[in-house]
């Protein structure tokens, strides 16, 4: 019987292997009742109460050492368990801030190649001096900003489009058909538009965005979009 307190006691000492809670209560159980038969069988044929007392002292211990570390390996495991959900949840935040920023710099990557495009077919085919001069403002400031904005992507290695998207294609070879003052009325239009709609993004991205530079970043662009705003809403007034 001793042996047998001395192998419990070393296994659970020297063991790093983590126990399921029930199926260490069950072993237990299991080994107090098989051990209780044998004791309660050689009882009978011992005269020696002394190493009966001894015997059932010594299965006391082993059942209390193993509940023990019953207890500790199911406070371990709730603790490790606890610490993984607390883990996943930042790294789901963390994911989830990260979905936004690259999304943002994506559409205000398309936004800016999008306007630089538009605004080189302005100065090409604008017939109205506002409407030819707003073209070179506007492909000159969103191609500044664009740079701007690749430096920033780059700094988060966060990949942008490169391209014009499809639909910028297709807004472009729409006003390309476009001749006259009906090509300035509808310049000016998409410029109305599509300055508020990025007046919008930005708006968010420094509401939302945790990124200290890239939340700087949109906030510093914000007034250059909104005077942009106040000029294509003169030229459009002009070109009605």
């Amino acid at each position: 019987m001793t042996s047998i307190t001395k192998y419990f006691t070393n296994v659970i000492s020297f063991t790093h292997i983590e126990l399921n809670p029930v199926l260490i209560f069950y072993v237990v159980k299991g080994i107090y009742i098989l051990l209780a038969r044998i004791l309660t069988y050689h009882t009978k044929k011992m005269k020696n109460m002394h190493y009966f007392k001894t015997a059932l002292l010594q299965i006391t211990v082993i059942t209390a050492i193993l509940s023990s570390t019953t207890s500790c390996d199911k406070k371990n495991v709730e603790e490790k368990r606890e610490s993984i959900e607390e883990h996943n949840e930042m790294k789901s935040d963390s994911i989830a801030n990260r979905k936004k920023e690259v999304t943002f710099l994506s559409e205000a990557s398309e936004i800016n190649m999008e306007e630089i495009s538009l605004g080189k077919l302005a100065i090409e085919k604008a017939v109205g001096t506002d409407v030819k001069d707003m073209g070179k403002m506007m492909e000159m400031e969103h191609a500044k900003c664009l740079k701007g904005l690749v430096k920033l992507a780059e700094e988060k290695s966060i990949k942008i489009p490169t391209k014009l998207s499809d639909k910028a294609h297709k807004t472009y070879n729409q006003l390309n058909d476009k001749t006259g003052i009906a090509f300035d009325k509808a310049y000016c239009d998409l410029m109305v538009n599509g300055h508020k709609d990025a007046i919008v993004l930005f708006e968010k991205a420094v509401a939302e965005c945790t990124d200290p530079d890239i939340k700087a970043w949109a906030s510093e662009t914000l007034p250059d979009l909104h005077r942009h705003l106040q000029h294509s809403l003169m030229c459009q007034k002009k070109a009605d």
